[in-house]
């Protein structure tokens, strides 16, 4: 958890507002030859809780991969495809793009997010893996909880 909250630029804690049509950019070789193009959604997320980045910020935008052109839908498979109205908790890199595809919670009616262990704080995982004996699992945390331990790790002095 400590590299993941290091690793964003932005944290937020918010509700899926708006999405864009598809839009796309192309990917190129270092040679400039377009090899391929990668689909994404401009999604705005109205933010509840500036975790880390601005703090004056009313929304983020976050660019979801896949979206649909006139003949093909694109699909990102490793990552939850976000609706309109959902609750969430999301890392964002400096070109609004997730740190990782673990790093974007749905957030439930009962405040509660599921978290893989590899992004859990890390007293939680040496504890959990006492009880659990798993290399990786994932367990519900309270979003309060989590965001607790999400700024703990932002006020830790850096070595």
């Amino acid at each position: 958890m400590e590299e993941a909250v290091e690793a964003a630029t932005t944290i937020v804690h918010g509700i899926v507002n708006t999405k864009s049509d598809t839009k796309y950019y192309d990917v190129e070789t270092p040679e400039g030859e377009k090899i391929s193009k990668i689909y994404y959604r401009e999604v705005e997320i109205q933010v509840l809780d500036c975790i880390k980045g601005d703090p004056d910020a009313e929304t983020v935008i976050y660019e979801e991969e896949g979206g649909e052109t006139e003949d093909t839908i694109y699909i990102c498979t490793d990552i939850h495809e976000l609706q309109k109205g959902e609750e969430i908790l999301i890392f964002l890199n400096e070109t609004n793009k997730l740190i990782a595809p673990l790093a974007l919670f749905i957030v439930d009616e009962n405040q509660q997010i599921q978290v893989g262990s590899y992004i859990l704080p890390f007293e939680t995982v040496a504890q959990e893996i006492e009880a659990e004996e798993k290399p990786y699992y994932t367990t519900e945390i309270s979003l309060e909880e989590y965001c607790e331990a999400i700024r703990a790790c932002l006020e830790e002095p850096k070595s």
